[in-house]
C-alpha cells in the first residue's frame, strides 16, 4: 500500500466517524407523552397539564391532539419538540383546523397555537403511565386528519352565507294588487261605511284601477256609489264652513269677560 493510498484510508475513515457521530447525535429521544402550559386569555388562569401521545384535551370548542413528543439527548443542548394538532368550532357546531405542526419548548413563539381564548405552550417531553383506554383511535385520528382547515372552512361558510343574501334579495316583489270597480261594487256591503273607513288601496293613487264596465252600461250601484262620494265631499266641505273663525271666538269671549267686570 502506497503512502497515498495510507492518507485516503485515514481520511475516510475519519470521515465516516465523524458521520456516524453526527447521526447519533441528531436522534431525539421519543417520549409518551409531554407536559404542557395552557392560559385562559380571559380570566388569565393558567395550568399545567400532562397529555399522553394520541389523546385530546378540550377547552370548551378548542381541542389539542397531541401526536408526538421527543427531546435531545442528555449530552446535548435541552430541546423537546411535540408535533400537535388543534381545533376549534367557533363557527358553529362542525369542527375546523387551526393549527398543525410542531412546538418547541425552547422557543413557544416561533410557530405558535393562534386562538382569541385560549393559548397552550410545550413545557417537557415526557414517560409516564398512561391510560390506554383514554386513546385516540386509527379511526378517530383518521377523522381529525380530514378535518379542514380554518381558511377553507372560513371561506365555504362565507360563501354559503353570500349564497343565502342572494336568495333573499333575488326573491319577486308581490304582484300590485289590481282593483275590480264592478266586484267591489256589486259584493253586498254598507258603502257609507266603506267610505268612511276607505282601505288604503283604494285612496292611494299607485293603485292600478281596472274598469270592466262598459260605457254607458253603469248599473245603479255605481251611480249611487259616485253620488255618495259627491255628498260626503259637499258634507264635509259644508262642516268645514260651521266650524267659527277662532278670532270671532276670542273676541266672544273677552266680551263676555268685559260685561262681568261691569258687573
Amino acid at each position: 500500500m502506497t503512502k497515498r493510498s495510507k492518507i485516503n484510508s485515514i481520511l475516510f475513515s475519519t470521515l465516516a466517524a465523524g458521520l456516524c457521530s453526527f447521526t447519533a447525535k441528531a436522534t431525539e429521544i421519543p417520549t409518551n407523552a409531554a407536559l404542557m402550559q395552557a392560559m385562559d386569555k380571559v380570566t388569565g388562569r393558567v395550568n399545567k397539564i400532562t397529555v399522553p401521545v394520541n389523546s385530546k384535551v378540550s377547552f370548551g370548542d378548542f381541542s389539542l391532539v397531541l401526536r408526538s413528543c421527543k427531546k435531545r439527548p442528555a449530552e446535548e443542548a435541552p430541546e423537546n419538540f411535540a408535533f400537535a394538532d388543534v381545533t376549534d368550532k367557533s363557527f358553529g357546531t362542525e369542527e375546523y383546523n387551526i393549527f398543525r405542526g410542531w412546538l418547541l419548548s425552547s422557543a413557544p413563539g416561533i410557530n405558535a397555537i393562534e386562538h382569541p381564548i385560549y393559548d397552550v405552550w410545550l413545557l417537557e417531553c415526557i414517560d409516564t403511565e398512561v391510560d390506554t383506554s383514554k386513546l385516540l383511535s386509527k379511526e378517530e385520528l383518521a377523522q381529525r386528519d380530514a378535518l379542514p382547515a380554518k381558511a377553507d372552512f372560513a371561506k365555504e361558510n362565507n360563501s354559503q352565507k353570500a349564497e343565502v343574501d342572494d336568495t333573499k334579495n333575488n326573491t319577486e316583489e308581490p304582484e300590485q294588487k289590481v282593483i275590480r270597480i264592478k266586484e267591489f261594487i256589486e259584493e253586498d256591503r254598507d258603502i257609507e261605511k266603506d267610505l268612511r273607513t276607505a282601505p288604503a288601496y283604494i285612496s292611494e293613487p299607485s293603485a292600478d284601477y281596472v274598469s270592466d264596465i262598459e260605457e254607458g252600461d253603469e248599473p245603479e250601484n255605481l251611480l249611487l256609489f259616485t253620488k255618495m262620494q259627491e255628498e260626503m265631499s259637499e258634507q264635509n266641505t259644508s262642516s268645514a264652513k260651521e266650524v267659527p273663525n277662532t278670532d270671532e271666538l276670542s273676541e266672544a269671549i273677552e266680551a263676555e269677560i268685559r260685561d262681568l267686570n261691569q258687573n
